[in-house]
């Protein structure tokens, strides 16, 4: 599908259509109102008297953490199997700050990061127990490592690296060096990979007008060396914008491709997921049906995967969108293509018994929503992983549209 450059400056939310609100989800919801069915599968909105909710999490005993905002700032949410609130912890950071990533630590506890930057530490009721400040930049990924260490990737003048300790002790800080070939290195995904090591992905900026984005991946040990790293050059502008680990040792990433449309000034998007080797080689890519944008992917129990996207909506207008959850087998034949029309998904979960958990926002109301499916639902509709980010689709489709824009200057 085109995207028409004078559109790309507006807003890339969609507005829904009501026809298909009622043909995915269908007890449309109001504020504090929810829906579900006998099979599991629930949706709940949060209107912004109750506090917005950013991101959600099942934690290792089965209860449900949410995170957001309410009156007092960043706050903890505690939900009950039906995804009612349960409980609310204030964790401070003043009335304008949000808690926007929330994950279990391994050695017992949550990590917190907020809209301020603050990278915080809490007991298991909320209590916090340390705060790290990060001191520039924006982060873009965290990654929660097997031994509790945290790393945080994100960007300034040069992209950066962090790895905290347990104790919230900044175990090391490395900025990355200048590209093979120039440019300026942005990231938009950090993971940890089976063997302890990590992937860091994302593109390369050229800086000159004349050049083609690049996408990369890089794998980095416990210290933030590097083991290995690759780019992703074609004949057209590509941008990495998400990274998963695979369970036989290789790597999925999304990938999109930006090309000048060939008439009516139009650049074209075109979504695909990369598929590696454990050395980050190329074995294949398949294009991504049914999304312009492909902003988040991780592996199936099926060895399939799962994608989140967006699409423009045509029957509402050019400039909108609506967002969707994708199944594919792992050759990236379409199984399931689930809308959630305006609510924009920020975080995705599988959890230990199959479970997706899922949080975001109406970009109508502006009040969260936490959605849970059980898989089988998914399936009736068409015949352990970690959160995409905070802020992460706004920022994707942002840089994303930024370099289309660009290649018609």
């Amino acid at each position: 599908m085109f995207i028409s450059l004078k559109n790309l400056g507006k807003r890339a939310f969609v507005v829904l259509v009501l026809f298909v609100l009622c043909a995915v989800l269908p007890a449309a919801v109001s504020a504090s109102a929810d829906s579900g069915n006998s099979s599991g599968e629930w949706m709940k909105e949060f209107s912004l008297e109750d506090g917005s909710v950013a991101a959600v999490w099942q934690m290792s005993d089965g209860d449900i953490v949410a995170a957001g905002s309410g009156e007092n700032g960043s706050e903890i949410f505690g939900l009950g199997p039906d995804g009612n609130i349960s409980w609310k912890k204030d964790i401070g950071g003043g009335e304008n700050s949000s808690a926007v990533f929330v994950q279990e630590s391994p050695l017992g506890g949550l990590y917190l990061f907020t809209s301020d930057e603050e990278l915080v530490k809490t007991d298991d009721s909320g209590n916090v127990e340390w705060t790290y400040r990060q001191p520039y930049g924006v982060i873009s990924s965290i990654e929660v490592a097997d031994n509790g260490n945290v790393l945080m990737a994100g960007d300034y003048l040069q992209s950066f690296l962090i790895m905290i300790s347990p104790e919230g002790n900044e175990t090391w800080n490395k900025t990355l060096d200048t590209p093979d070939g120039g440019g300026q290195y942005r990231l938009s995904s950090v993971q940890q990979m089976s063997d302890g090591e990590f992937v860091v992905a994302g593109y390369i900026n050229p800086i000159m007008y004349t050049e083609n984005y690049r996408g990369f991946m890089m794998k980095i040990n416990e210290e933030g060396n590097v083991s290995w790293a690759k780019q992703y050059k074609y004949k057209d502008s590509a941008m990495i914008t998400t990274v998963a680990p695979l369970e036989d040792g290789g790597l999925a990433a999304g990938l999109n491709k930006i090309t000048e449309g060939a008439s009516d000034n139009n650049t074209e998007i075109v979504p695909y997921i990369l598929i590696t080797d454990s050395g980050g080689y190329q074995k294949t890519m398949f294009n991504v049906p049914g999304v312009e944008v492909v902003y988040y992917v991780t592996e199936a129990p099926d060895k399939g995967f799962y994608m989140l996207g967006t699409e423009e909506n045509t029957l509402a207008g050019s400039d909108e969108y609506e967002y969707k959850l994708l199944k594919t087998d792992n050759a990236g034949s379409l199984e399931v293509s689930k809308s959630f029309g305006e609510t924009r998904i920020n975080s995705l979960q599988q959890t230990l018994n199959g479970e997706i958990l899922m949080a975001g926002s109406d970009t109508g109301s502006g009040n969260g929503v936490i959605i849970k499916i059980m898989p089988g639902d998914l399936e009736k509709e068409t015949n352990s992983s970690k959160s995409p980010g905070f802020g992460y689709v706004i920022a994707v489709l942002g840089a994303v549209c930024a370099a289309a824009i660009r290649l018609k200057k």
